[in-house]
C-alpha cells in the first residue's frame, strides 16, 4: 500500500493528502470548526507550485511565464513576466503575484514550444 503525499495548504498551512489533479480536499482552516465557519479559499485549488519557466495563460488572454518561485517569502510569491499582453497588461510586465491567486481558477498552463 503506497503512502499519500502530504502537502500544505497554499492558503492556510494545513497539512492535506495531495489529490491527484494536484488539487486538496474542500478543508476548514485549523481551529476553526462548525457548521456555519466558511471553508478555507484554498479548497478546491491547485496546490503544487508552479516551475520556473512554466507558461500560463490568465483568463483575460494574456499569456505569462513564471521567473522566481518566491515560496519562501510570507505570502509563497511568484514573480511572472507577461510574454503576451492583453487587456491592460503590456508585454514585458513584471507582477509579483501572491502564491494564493495563482493556484485559483483562471490561470491556465501552456505547453512551452519544443
Amino acid at each position: 500500500m503506497s503512502a499519500k503525499a502530504c502537502i500544505d495548504c497554499e492558503v492556510c498551512g494545513r497539512s492535506l493528502s495531495l489529490l491527484g489533479d494536484g488539487k486538496v480536499r474542500h478543508h476548514k482552516r485549523p481551529g476553526r470548526r462548525g457548521a456555519y465557519v466558511d471553508y478555507c479559499s484554498g479548497s478546491g485549488h491547485r496546490q503544487v507550485r508552479w516551475t520556473v519557466g512554466q507558461r500560463l495563460r490568465h483568463h483575460a488572454g494574456s499569456l505569462w511565464a513564471v521567473v522566481e518561485d518566491r515560496k519562501d517569502t510570507p505570502h509563497r510569491d511568484y514573480l511572472v513576466r507577461c510574454l503576451d499582453g492583453a487587456k491592460g497588461n503590456d508585454t514585458g510586465d513584471i507582477l509579483v503575484a501572491h502564491g494564493e491567486y495563482m493556484h485559483r481558477d483562471g490561470w491556465t498552463p501552456v505547453e512551452v514550444p519544443a
